[in-house]
């Protein structure tokens, strides 16, 4: 795994956001898309994770330097998609 490269402030509040008010989401990664309820945000020494709850209970942590959007499905929220400027190599 590459290391890791910080995302802007700008779209770390999105990612707050989204876990403030508990959106049903979905995660557009680099490798594929996941859906589930964003939960809390975690930081160890690998780097930022975004913690989505799936549908069977179980957590998956998105590190936040490869989403590339998150779409919102929740109906009451304060933004319906974000795209995230990219910042590392994709290919």
């Amino acid at each position: 795994m590459k290391p890791y490269v910080p995302i802007g402030c700008g779209d770390f509040e999105y990612i707050e956001l989204a876990c403030m008010d508990r959106y049903e989401i979905d995660v557009v990664k680099l490798d594929g898309t996941v859906r589930g309820l964003a939960v809390t945000t975690q930081t160890n020494r690998t780097g930022e994770y975004l913690i989505i709850e799936l549908d069977n209970e179980q957590r998956e942590s998105v590190r936040v330097d490869h989403i590339k959007k998150i779409i919102v499905r929740s109906k009451i929220r304060r933004f319906d998609e974000h795209t995230f400027e990219p910042l590392v190599d994709t290919g």
